[in-house]
């Protein structure tokens, strides 16, 4: 009876333990990226269980989408408490690897808030990072003022990661500081 009852809920355990320890340990390696900031390499699992993370594609020439989620972005990092604040990590991933440096990167995400951290790396390493961010695309478009040569097409969306670097939620370009923070909040476990 008792060899029978295990038999039976050996492979139950064994699903339960593939739901929560195997499915979240692909997911996160599916997420994780290394690149580089202006202090060195920055990788997205850096952060497990220390800050929940939200992360972000644009560059730093954008004219419009890019400052405005980041001033979002800020906004919402202002309504939560301070401890929660200093829980919570943007990261601002550069797809314009002409352009952007890790020094250029840092003066720009800084001048939104203090901890926020650019990172950026090879044209063949944005590729792959940004192939496994359901949704996210980006398109170097020629032309334009001479001043600058070309733009960047770029999808806008901030992925949120949990402190223990699952994925939390998906926000698409918004300018209500309070629905960031809904997503903020949901990553960094805050009930509302």
């Amino acid at each position: 009876m008792v060899q029978r009852l295990i038999l039976i809920l050996f492979p139950l355990l064994l699903a339960v333990g593939a739901y929560f320890y195997v499915i979240p340990t692909v997911e996160r390696k599916h997420y994780d990226f290394t690149l580089e900031s202006a202090d060195g390499p920055v990788s997205l699992s850096d952060f497990r269980g220390k800050k929940a993370v939200a992360v972000y594609f644009g560059y730093t020439y954008c004219p419009d989408i890019c400052p405005t989620t980041f001033s979002n972005l800020t906004g919402a990092m202002k309504l939560l408490p301070p401890e929660a604040a200093e829980a919570m990590q943007v990261i601002f991933v550069s797809v314009d690897t002409d352009r952007d440096t890790p020094k250029s990167l840092k003066e720009y995400v800084e001048y939104f808030y203090p901890t926020y951290l650019g990172v950026t790396g090879t044209k063949a390493q944005i590729d792959e990072v940004v192939s496994r961010y359901e949704g996210t695309e980006y398109t170097i478009i020629k032309g334009g003022s001479k001043a600058m040569g070309y733009t960047v097409g770029h999808t806008s969306y901030v992925y949120f990661f949990d402190k223990q670097g699952n994925f939390s939620s998906r926000l698409n370009h918004s300018i209500d500081p309070r629905e960031t923070l809904t997503h903020m909040e949901k990553a960094l476990g805050i009930a509302h």
